[in-house]
């Protein structure tokens, strides 16, 4: 049924004008939330999610131990305490079921769609000329089309489906209520209610809790004085009027949300900073950055109009050049739009209105304060475009208008709802094909390599995905495609340099390729020489090459880069043991069990020191503890078993032999001190069959030691 049909059929007696309304919240919400249902399907990915969720055990709960990580943690460059909490309650109900985290962040984005659709309904009502004030379904209908465009948009994709970008959906959730809010605000004044200064208080709140789910919304403040000018229209007349006495409330309320936005935006410099993220000047100068910020403008129009080939990771180039044609043509994009908006600014002021409230948006995340190594990055779209659907909203609504007033011919507007149908469904199609891309890591790394073969990044995680497959000749060549992609003297390049080099490395080092190995991690450092993983690696290629010296030099380098870092400890300690210092070896387990309590290994290998330093009663009780947290080590059987030998504590040692045997039936050590232990309290039958497995195991001493039994000459330790 057409439009025109239905604003001029009468509403049957059972659905009233306001239940319609409730009707196309519903419909945007289904919309949405079926769209991206693909989503609930899918995995973590090796991109952020590991290192929030899969390796992160400090969001995990409410407790106060997590909230204050919350609250005072820069994790990767972000200060976001309310993403976190939601997150924390997350892992509360789903405990590390992927599905619960995405369920969440699709939940909020659907309200997102809702509360947009609210807020599309507000502007357009504000810009409706009184002859046309009754036309609230149309009004709906036209803002739920555009609420629709938002929500479903291909672009959206990477903030809802990816779960690490909580912060995006969330965030944006409390910006859109402080928006909301603001407008109420504005009403309840223009009609002289006193509640206007509760729903101003309450839109500054919304902006806290915005702020603190993420910086997406620092831009606002900006926004809002945007916004005063059109449609609000509070501050009228020429430039030179906003600044009158008059004009002096709207910059006064203000300065709240720029307070907040400037104190936001330095903790956000700061967690950047912080975590490394930041690229400097001398590393991305200034006219490179503002050619960044040109084709970032340029770039998100392209694919908010072409959806295609969208992919998570744009990689910056090493050097940008703005005659180049990528930046040459963005560069007359982003200037024949700002002057054909300029130009028609008195006729139509929301076209520049949304053109600036699409730019400020953007400003933060356009190269200003460059962080990471993406060129662009379609969730930083989640927000910014929000002013083209509305834009959309009001050209419906026009069109709409016109068709009533026979302004418009039935061919042509038949022709739209076309358009815009074909388009709800080509959106659908292709966000629920994007959906599928992020499944999971291999997934998603190989649909960005179909696009760009030259992706560093793509290169490394991908191989990481292999690695965890234990897929190590594809993982190698991932890497060393990686590094062949680098640009030799590209310093902006030096830190995913190093992760090749040193991922490489690891893999070498799984393959006993020790050589290559030790000289991959070696140019890792180099790159890198506070990174203590690197020398972890480094420590133990040594140690496999019994290159004491060098595995304990590195292993001393971790502890003096990372003074509790377990592992520098626990590895210093093995190469004193296989060194016979044993005393040294001890005194480093110990320092490596006071970091981790709960580390098995540590009192295995630290009852084995005590064993060569015939510390029996030491060692038994290390035995102990390594069994109690993992009972199924079968060799710490045989070594308790010979230290009871050692104490003369015959029966005991016979059991813990007689367990490693259970464990691993071929076990020839077991058997033949199993043996001695028989021999000594006088069980010759015993220890000859003892013996005798042990021989037909293949072990020489058990045979020699047969031998002398057989010749009644042999005497048991």
């Amino acid at each position: 049924m057409g439009i025109k049909i239905l604003l001029r059929v009468p509403f049957p007696s059972w659905i009233s004008q306001k239940w319609f309304r409730w009707l196309i919240l519903l419909v945007v919400a289904c919309v949405t939330f079926i769209t991206f249902i693909p989503a609930l399907q899918n995995e973590f990915v090796n991109w952020d999610d590991d290192a929030n969720f899969v390796n992160n055990l400090n969001y995990r709960g409410l407790g106060w131990p997590q909230l204050k990580w919350m609250f005072t943690t820069f994790h990767l460059g972000h200060y976001q305490p309310l993403s976190w909490m939601t997150l924390g309650f997350d892992y509360l109900l789903w405990g590390m079921n992927p599905f619960g985290y995405h369920l969440t962040n699709l939940f909020l984005h659907t309200v997102n769609a809702v509360l947009f659709c609210l807020l599309a309904v507000q502007f357009l009502q504000i810009t409706t000329p009184n002859s046309y004030k009754k036309e609230d379904i149309g009004i709906f209908i036209c803002a739920g089309l555009a609420a629709l465009f938002f929500s479903i948009h291909p672009l959206r994709v990477e903030s809802v489906v990816w779960a690490t970008q909580r912060r995006s959906v969330l965030s944006g959730f409390f910006l859109l209520l402080t928006v909301l809010c603001y407008l109420a605000a504005y009403k309840k004044a223009a009609q002289g209610e006193a509640s206007c200064r509760m729903w101003f208080q309450i839109s500054v709140g919304a902006y806290v809790f915005s702020l603190l789910s993420g910086g997406i919304g620092a831009s606002l403040p900006a926004i809002l004085l945007i916004l005063d000018v059109y449609p609000l229209k509070r501050l009228k007349g020429a430039p030179r009027q906003w600044f009158d006495q008059q004009a002096r409330r709207v910059w006064l309320e203000k300065i709240p949300f720029f307070i907040l936005a400037v104190t936001a935006g330095l903790i956000a410099v700061y967690a950047q900073s912080h975590a490394g993220a930041a690229l400097s000047l001398e590393r991305y100068g200034v006219l490179e950055r503002i050619a960044q910020a040109l084709f970032g403008l340029a770039f998100y129009i392209w694919k908010t109009i072409l959806p295609f080939r969208l992919i998570p990771f744009y990689q910056l180039p090493p050097h940008i050049d703005i005659f180049t044609w990528p930046f040459f043509l963005a560069f007359f994009t982003v200037l024949i739009i700002s002057v054909i908006f300029m130009l028609l600014r008195y006729r139509w002021p929301a076209g520049l209105v949304a053109w600036l409230c699409y730019a400020t948006f953007l400003f933060p995340v356009l190269g200003s304060f460059q962080s990471g190594m993406q060129l662009t990055a379609d969730r930083y779209t989640y927000l910014s475009c929000l002013g083209w659907a509305i834009l959309l909203a009001g050209g419906l609504l026009s069109l709409w208008r016109g068709r009533q007033d026979n302004h418009i011919s039935g061919p042509l507007f038949i022709f739209v709802k076309g358009i815009v149908a074909a388009s709800i469904v080509i959106f659908f199609t292709l966000t629920h094909a994007q959906a599928l891309i992020w499944r999971d890591s291999f997934t998603l790394w190989s649909h960005v390599l179909a696009i760009d073969p030259e992706c560093v990044r793509a290169h490394i995680n991908l191989g990481g995905v292999l690695m965890a497959r234990n897929q190590i000749d594809g993982a190698i060549s991932h890497y060393n495609e990686a590094l062949w992609t680098i640009p030799e003297r590209a310093e902006i390049y030096s830190d995913q340099r190093f992760e090749a080099y040193f991922k490489r490395g690891v893999a070498y080092l799984k393959q006993n390729q020790d050589n290559k190995a030790l000289e991959d991690l070696g140019r890792a450092v180099l790159l890198k020489p506070d990174y203590a993983l690197a020398y972890l690696n480094l420590g133990v290629g040594y140690m496999r090459q019994s290159e004491w010296n060098k595995a304990i030099e590195n292993f001393d380098k971790i502890i003096s880069l990372e003074p509790d870092f377990f592992a520098g400890y626990y590895n210093l300690a093995v190469v004193y043991a296989k060194m016979g210092h044993y005393d040294k070896a001890i005194a480093n387990f110990d320092k490596a069990i006071l970091l981790d309590p709960n580390y098995s290994l540590a009192y295995k290998s630290r009852g084995i020191a005590f064993a060569r330093n015939k510390q029996w009663d030491k060692a038994v009780g290390d035995f102990d503890k390594a069994l109690l947290l993992m009972p199924g080590f079968v060799n710490v059987y045989y070594e308790r078993g010979l230290c009871y030998g050692e104490m003369g504590q015959y029966d005991n040692a016979i059991k813990d032999f007689n367990n490693a045997i259970l464990m691993v039936p071929n076990y020839a050590l077991a058997y033949n001190n199993r043996g001695d232990i028989y021999h000594v309290k006088g069980q010759r039958d015993e220890a000859r069959r003892d013996y005798q497995t042990a021989c037909s195991l293949g072990f020489a001493v058990a045979c020699k030691n047969l031998k002398k039994f057989n010749m009644s000459s042999f005497h048991a330790p």
